[in-house]
């Protein structure tokens, strides 16, 4: 059963007013490489496979938000990182935690644009 938008706002403590979210029909094109661009130098990348798991263009991949774990966190982290690593956080908790789709283990493309901080 999927949790509703009262029982999100109660458990959450977030208020319901203001203008509806939704995915957008057509999310911008180049969605992969802004989100690259944007999580760059956070974590040590692999260098058998930079970013390979984003070949599907409908999503990012369970997987890689799996990277962005507190314990990869550097010790001596700058507020950059800190922030993507939240960013990382949300995008799971509303893409395969609250608003699941049947993408399997892929969170929808058009989140990240909502989902972005400064």
């Amino acid at each position: 059963m999927a949790p509703t938008l009262q029982d999100v706002s109660m458990l959450l403590g977030l208020p319901v007013s203001g203008r509806v979210v939704t995915p957008t029909a057509n999310p911008n094109k180049d969605w992969c490489e802004h989100l690259v661009q944007r999580f760059r130098g956070v974590l040590p990348e692999d260098p058998e496979k930079p970013y390979e798991e984003f070949a599907h263009s409908y999503g990012i991949p369970f997987s890689w938000l799996c990277r962005f774990k507190l314990e990869n966190m550097a010790a001596n982290a700058d507020d950059n990182q800190v922030a993507r690593h939240l960013e990382a956080f949300l995008l799971w908790l509303f893409g395969w935690i609250m608003f699941t789709r049947s993408k399997g283990d892929i969170v929808d493309n058009s989140l990240p644009e909502k989902l972005s901080l400064p």
